[in-house]
């Protein structure tokens, strides 16, 4: 019996020797791969370890923080909001937790989290807080604009696009060997024609997708005689831009052939620093760069340098506090006095947006958030534009083919004019339902396409309008309406509910709601195909005291809820959602049905719909496959939508 116990007490011992030295193993192993940036080997090393010692703060905190560089957005989540009631917790939980809340648009719940933050550093905390009010006061003011994933676009990271003879070239990594197309003209150009030295193996595919790891991007001068580009000399894990992938400048020359010749690294880059994102002017005599050099301000800042008539360019100069911050800026471009660049520091949406400032001589303007019709929560750099004015560059954001894509945004420009105060009444007769109702001012949407655009005058009257503003398309304006007149607008049901707002013995007859202007535009567009060249859009709220729907419709990015055509076709699929509607990019989906805005706390939920139950499945999967993971089907019910596994 005794020698039992005696083996049994053995036995333990040796299974508890075991269970530590397993558990030292998780922990030493977990660190070690943390500090190498190894955050996948990190993880799961650190979720073994919790299985052991699920009440390990310091390394939950850990965790936290692998999720989080992994892009794995709930997980880290989860872990945060469970540690950041904590005691004991490190500071940096909170401004962890803050920029991940922040980069899924959730500012006010960042903002508490900043708010904790600044007790312990108080700077930094509220000038975060300021910055997600900042953040929450224009996502009131939706920008209007047009924005596309572009078809070049692949499934790993792609290269910034490049602008060379007054266009922009995209590379096509889908064709095999790498291609450059032009925006413009869809000209083909192979990468293999611009060789870096006829006698080096090394190519402009081999630079721009290897030795930079899709980071690196090319700038040429206007006579293109003069090259800039930036290659990895040491490739960092994580895949990141850190002071662990130091990258540096070339300069090349270029023949009359095309091939890079005489290619040189920038003479003042030091090999333990990075040297990046380097921007020629047009006369090819200075550069604009981006490194994390000591000497500057925060992480990475700007700079630029000068070359002389000898051919020696000038020792760096920092452009100062008014661009550069404590934070990281990149990416410079000068397009003519305009300087475009990125920061993660100047007030934005979170992650790095893009800000522009003018330069007047010896000084810089305000630095200005470019807004949401170019920035998103995540990562957006690499700004361009072309000739017309549409602004080109790179992001990571939500519904990309995967890592870092390229977009394009088609910028609305709306004059400044007086707006209208009353209607036409003179050609107005219920003989002529479709005669002229407004002198209403004129606005450029894109190339010659030009609409009328104003806000209906009971919007002065009517507190925080701006705020709930949606828009209508207007087609008419009628004295002594009655009911046997609604029977001729029916046809135009197909393009949103039909309403008519009462003024002054006035009744205008209106289709809506469109929360997002552009979406009014585009039917707007349509109408006036249809004959009706008179209508324009105008900025209203909802309001039933002076406005009714005597015709309803399932129109495209209503609020209000279509009737079902039938019990078999209730399906719906819910594609994403956004704090700002213009960070959707419609051109991804809209060829699989019909698209709906829903609003929910201020949230905007895109619906796509409706369907049979079989090809709602059908089509759920070509929507993941277009980089929405998260869609899932709905069914609505009685005005209301529920999900549907």
């Amino acid at each position: 019996m005794n020698n039992y116990r005696y083996f049994l007490c053995i036995l333990g011992c040796l299974l508890y020797t075991g269970y530590v030295s397993s558990q030292e193993n998780f922990l030493l192993s977990g660190i070690q791969q943390y500090e190498l940036r190894n955050f996948e080997l990190s993880a799961n090393n650190f979720e073994s370890y919790l299985k052991i010692v699920p009440t390990d703060l310091n390394v939950k905190t850990k965790l936290a923080y692998c999720y989080k560089s992994l892009g794995q957005t709930a997980k880290a989540l989860n872990i945060y909001e469970s540690i950041s009631n904590e005691s004991g917790v490190d500071s940096e939980v909170f401004f962890e937790y803050g920029e991940l809340l922040r980069s899924q648009a959730e500012f006010d719940l960042a903002k508490l989290q900043f708010q904790k933050y600044s007790k312990f550093n108080p700077s930094i905390g509220e000038y975060f807080m300021q910055s997600c009010d900042y953040a929450m006061t224009q996502l009131r003011n939706p920008s209007n604009c047009n924005l596309k994933n572009l078809e070049t676009n692949s499934s790993s990271n792609d290269i910034a696009p490049i602008h060379k003879d007054n266009e922009v070239l995209l590379t096509d990594q889908r064709l095999g060997d790498m291609t450059i197309k032009s925006v413009n003209s869809n000209e083909l150009i192979k990468a293999t024609s611009l060789l870096l030295n006829p006698n080096t193996p090394s190519q402009v595919d081999k630079v721009l997708l290897e030795e930079s790891a899709g980071k690196g991007n090319i700038s040429f001068n206007q006579n293109n005689d003069l090259v800039v580009y930036s290659k990895n000399t040491v490739i960092d894990l994580s895949g990141k831009l850190s002071a662990n992938s130091p990258m540096a400048i070339f300069i090349a020359d270029i023949n009359e052939k095309g091939s890079w010749t005489n290619s040189k690294k920038f003479p003042f880059c030091i090999d333990k620093y990075s040297y990046a994102f380097p921007s020629l002017t047009k006369n090819g005599k200075t550069v604009y760069f981006a490194s994390n050099m000591p000497g500057g301000y925060g992480g990475f800042d700007i700079y630029t340098s000068t070359i002389n008539e000898n051919g020696e360019w000038s020792a760096p100069e920092n452009l100062g506090t008014v661009i550069n911050t404590p934070g990281n800026e990149i990416s410079p471009n000068l397009i003519q006095d305009n300087l475009y660049f990125s920061s993660d520091w100047h007030n934005g949406f979170g992650g790095l947006d893009i800000f522009k400032t003018t330069n007047y001589g010896i000084s810089w303007s305000d630095v200005k958030n470019m807004g949401t019709c170019v920035n998103s929560t995540k990562d957006d750099y690499n700004f361009i534009l072309d000739n017309e004015g549409n602004g080109y560059f790179t992001s990571n954001r939500q519904g990309g083919k995967g890592g870092d894509d390229n977009y394009v945004s088609l910028k609305l420009k709306i004059t400044n004019a007086n707006r209208p105060t009353q209607i036409r009444e003179t050609n107005i007769s219920a003989k002529s339902p479709f005669a002229s109702q407004v002198d209403a001012p004129k606005s450029q949407i894109i190339l010659d396409d030009y609409i009328d655009v104003f806000d209906d005058p009971e919007l002065s009257n009517i507190k925080n309008a701006q705020d709930v503003k949606v828009y209508f398309v207007q087609i008419t304006a009628l004295t002594n309406f009655t009911e046997k007149m609604e029977e001729r607008f029916k046809k135009y049901s197909k393009y949103g509910d039909i309403y008519k707002v009462n003024v002054d013995g006035i009744t205008k007859i209106r289709i809506g709601v469109f929360p997002q202007l552009n979406k009014a535009l585009t039917v707007l567009k349509e109408l006036r195909k249809t004959g009706l060249k008179d209508a324009f859009v105008v900025g209203d709220v909802v309001d039933e005291t002076r406005m009714s729907v005597f015709i309803k419709s399932g129109s495209d990015f209503t609020n209000t809820v279509s009737p079902v055509e039938s019990e078999s076709n209730n399906y719906k699929i819910r594609v994403a959602e956004f704090k700002a509607p213009d960070w959707f990019d419609a051109s991804k989906v809209n060829d699989l049905g019909r698209i709906e805005h829903w609003t929910k706390s201020g949230i905007t939920i895109i619906i796509l719909g409706a369907f049979n139950e079989n090809d709602a499945r059908e089509t759920l999967n070509k929507i993941k496959s277009r980089g929405f993971k998260d869609a899932y089907i709905v069914k609505e019910e009685d005005g209301k939508l529920y999900r549907h596994d």
